[in-house]
């Protein structure tokens, strides 16, 4: 199933969405930056990249979820930086 779902549109663990490594690549530093409070916004992190922000949002979500880190739930709250 496309997007690292299930049928049920349950998320599969191990699993990252999109066609690029660049996205879960740049998620990385914004989804440590947000768990410790640093103030590394995703805006920065994509204009270095040369991806979008919504990109970099989703991938942090589907790694800090994949990652047991935080639930979909928990992340709704998340700012966008």
């Amino acid at each position: 199933m496309p997007g690292g779902r299930t049928a049920g549109g349950e998320r599969r663990p191990g699993v990252f969405s999109g066609e690029s490594s660049v996205g879960p690549a740049t998620a990385a530093p914004c989804a440590g930056a947000m768990l410790v409070g640093e103030g590394l916004t995703q805006r920065e992190v994509g204009d270095v990249a040369g991806i979008s922000e919504v990109t970099i949002r989703d991938r942090y979500t589907e790694l800090l979820e994949v990652a047991g880190v935080m639930t979909d739930g928990e992340l709704a709250g998340v700012g966008s930086g």
